[in-house]
């Protein structure tokens, strides 16, 4: 008698949102923790390929993309994003019309990350520098230097979102505001 072999199914893989940061500290912490409270969908930020500038992250996400559709391991449902600060590189068109060719999601924060992380204590409607938003972030989390401990700031996303949310729809009249694109990616996201 022949045996019967038990067929076994592909797994159904949840959807991925790749991020690829422009920071190797600060960013990647809080997509780290960011993955932690979403559901249907995960988060998976490849530390080797942050850190750097603007054109170069795009390239990385384009050809990080590539090879996973290569080995097969990349579904329509998946979307790569890069997160990048403007302060040191104050124009992104170029960069963000090949993000765009390449359905390459960029998020651009004014002036950097810290702002994004402030929007989780407080409406911020003011250009501050870095230095200035790493003492406001200070504020309300004494022990923040780099790296970032999400749980302080876990209750407080959705929060975050909505006050970007308002500021990407004033931009258009006040271009000096400080603003975060991270609303985009975390509109996305379903959050427990």
């Amino acid at each position: 008698m022949a045996r019967r072999r038990r067929q076994v199914r592909p797994r159904q893989q949840q959807p991925r949102h790749v991020v690829l940061t422009e920071g190797t500290v600060t960013e990647v912490d809080y997509f780290i923790g960011l993955n932690r409270i979403t559901t249907g969908c995960r988060i998976v930020v490849p530390r080797q390929l942050c850190g750097k500038s603007p054109n170069n992250l795009v390239g990385a996400a384009i050809r990080y993309r590539r090879q996973k559709r290569a080995d097969g391991d990349w579904t329509d449902a998946d979307r790569i994003w890069c997160v990048v600060d403007r302060d040191e590189w104050p124009d992104l068109e170029e960069t963000r019309r090949r993000a765009d060719l390449r359905d390459v999601g960029l998020l651009i924060t004014s002036p950097c990350f810290e702002f994004w992380l402030l929007l989780h204590f407080e409406d911020c409607r003011r250009f501050l520098t870095k230095e200035q938003l790493r003492h406001a972030v200070r504020a309300h989390l004494p022990e923040f230097r780099k790296a970032v401990d999400f749980g302080a700031l876990r209750d407080a996303v959705s929060v975050a979102t909505e006050r970007a949310r308002i500021l990407d729809a004033i931009k258009h009249r006040a271009t000096d505001l400080p603003r975060s694109d991270l609303h985009r990616l975390i509109g996305v996201l379903q959050l427990r």
